[in-house]
């Protein structure tokens, strides 16, 4: 089971009314957004149009132990000619927000609102 499934039931374990639920609704899931200068956001999955430009931008990654080290040229074979795209071209943006706790917010300010208009019909 995912975290957010584990979250998601440790919250509604939580819940004290009796009975069932229904609820319906969306909510953005924020994925972590990965740029590459010269390149920009990068959509996952990733795109092809996105894999080729990566590849114009990054280097032949380095292969060998140690002093032994050797940059990647091209020709070479499979594992040696790998390519890497340099860290400091990259900036990667989490998420801050937890979703699970974002979602009972939501949940709960939804039960409220049904519970106020149900009160009120009732009236």
């Amino acid at each position: 089971m995912s975290s957010i499934a584990h979250e998601l039931a440790a919250l509604l374990s939580t819940v004290r009314t009796p009975g069932d639920f229904y609820a319906v609704g969306t909510t953005e899931l924020l994925l972590p957004r990965l740029e590459v200068n010269g390149v920009g956001p990068i959509a996952l999955p990733l795109l092809p149009t996105q894999a080729e430009q990566l590849i114009a931008v990054a280097e032949h990654a380095p292969y060998g132990r140690g002093r032994q080290t050797l940059p990647g040229a091209s020709g070479q074979t499979l594992a040696a000619s790998s390519l890497s795209v340099c860290a400091e071209r990259m900036t990667l943006q989490l998420s801050r927000t937890p979703i699970g706790p974002r979602v009972a917010r939501q949940a709960r300010s939804a039960a409220h609102a049904s519970q106020d208009r149900s009160r009120r019909s009732e009236a």
